[in-house]
């Protein structure tokens, strides 16, 4: 009888744990901070990158080959936006001039942000650090 009453037990804390974890939870992002301002990315193989960004455009300047890309910003809401490229001063990726980068702000701890990029059906994931307050 006992043995009964512990799986009973059991049981009940298993179901009431899992559906506690299981309800979705809300979590609002504060996204607007990072409109504007200058950024280097946390990926050691884009450490070179400084971005500059108002809320209209954004520019990518890779220091050490000394790339630039231009892209004007479209905000489709507080933390989702779309790149679209217009000008890089390296003609083969000015080839890419119209094409777009979809991105969502998905995370955020103090000046640094996780987001999801999606150009050509290619999911990529990189976290940014404002480096100007």
């Amino acid at each position: 009888m006992y043995q009964k009453i512990k799986q009973i037990v059991s049981c009940i804390l298993f179901f009431s744990f899992t559906s506690t974890f299981s309800q979705e939870e809300t979590i609002i992002l504060d996204c607007k901070k990072f409109r504007s301002g200058k950024y280097t990315y946390q990926e050691a193989s884009y450490k070179s990158v400084i971005v500059t960004r108002n809320t209209e455009e954004q520019v990518e300047h890779e220091l050490i080959s000394g790339l630039i890309v231009k892209y004007n910003i479209d905000w489709i809401s507080d933390c989702e936006y779309v790149l679209t490229q217009f000008w890089s001063n390296n003609i083969a990726v000015a080839k890419l001039n119209g094409s777009k980068i979809y991105v969502k702000i998905i995370q955020i701890l103090g000046d640094k942000y996780k987001y999801e990029a999606k150009q050509n059906d290619v999911l990529s994931s990189f976290t940014m650090i404002k480096v100007n307050k």
